[in-house]
């Protein structure tokens, strides 16, 4: 059986919030995050003869990762034309600086990270969901979810250690 409107709209309000913390990590602006869960949640509908309820969460978060990952592609090739996006304004242009900074470093170790480690990284930490969902989702065993995990936070604090 389909999913139903009324089903999706109650969906949508409780995972939009997590949703977007968890694309805002992978594509590092809020309007985009934005539109990435959006445009998940229009897929989804259009979609929705497939879609079954008791895996509803997987499949959102694996389609939002998707679409983010498509974009994070798309950006690549924008950047080198127009420049990355802008952060907001700090109290001081010194604290602005810093805060740049620290965000492109962020974004630089987190990009460094491979796919996988990258995405079990920003699914335990975003998603609400718990080791064994995300294994489920991603078709792999949770010892090697948390794994998974324990070296992209290791690789994240090294690559950080060394700004």
């Amino acid at each position: 059986m389909p999913i139903t409107r009324s089903e999706l709209e109650v969906l949508y309000r409780d995972l939009e919030i997590p949703l977007y913390n968890f694309a805002l990590r992978w594509v590092f602006d809020p309007a985009l995050a934005e539109d990435v869960v959006h445009d998940a949640f229009i897929r989804v509908w259009n979609r929705r003869d497939e879609v079954i309820i008791t895996t509803f969460k997987g499949f959102i978060y694996k389609t939002v990762q998707n679409l983010a990952l498509n974009e994070m592609r798309r950006r690549r090739v924008r950047s080198a034309l127009i420049g990355w996006f802008e952060e907001p304004m700090q109290d001081s242009p010194d604290q602005d600086l810093a805060l740049r900074q620290e965000l492109k470093d962020m974004q630089k170790a987190l990009e460094k990270l491979p796919l996988e480690l990258r995405g079990v990284l920003l699914l335990s930490e975003f998603s609400d969901m718990d080791y064994r969902q995300i294994s489920t989702m991603l078709g792999i065993a949770e010892g090697t979810v948390a794994s998974r995990k324990n070296r992209a936070l290791a690789q994240l604090r090294e690559q950080m250690e060394e700004k």
